[in-house]
């Protein structure tokens, strides 16, 4: 598989996912106008990607701000990496944050996808 690279503007977040290494990052604000438009594509390649069965996955998310819109779909892609966790045990999710509303978003996830996050703050 390629590399997924979608670059950063002032509305999306930069997003890369590295399959050789199992890398995938998300950082930067997320308040695009048709989320479904820009997150659908990396949904389906995480998918993809998945059903390859890499034996370690690890994401980054840093997120200066987070729309609604944006949360629900960033939510079905940890779904689909939790979900693939549980079964093989190899995904690290890493959390980063600056402010309180972004680690408290953070910890909301952890409790509904019932994995472990490593929440490490940055300034």
């Amino acid at each position: 598989m390629k590399e997924f690279t979608l670059n950063r503007d002032k509305t999306t977040p930069m997003v890369s996912f590295d399959p050789l290494k199992g890398l995938l990052e998300i950082k930067g604000s997320s308040i695009p106008e048709d989320s479904h438009k820009f997150y659908q594509p990396l949904l389906s390649w995480v998918e993809e990607y998945i059903a390859l069965f890499p034996p370690s996955i690890t994401i980054n998310l840093q997120f200066d701000y987070l729309n609604t819109s944006s949360s629900k779909w960033i939510l079905k892609i940890l779904q689909m990496l939790a979900t693939y966790h549980h079964n093989k045990k190899c995904v690290k999710f890493n959390w980063y944050y600056d402010e309180q509303d972004i680690h408290d978003t953070g910890h909301y996830y952890q409790s509904l996808l019932d994995v472990e996050f490593n929440f490490i703050e940055y300034r």
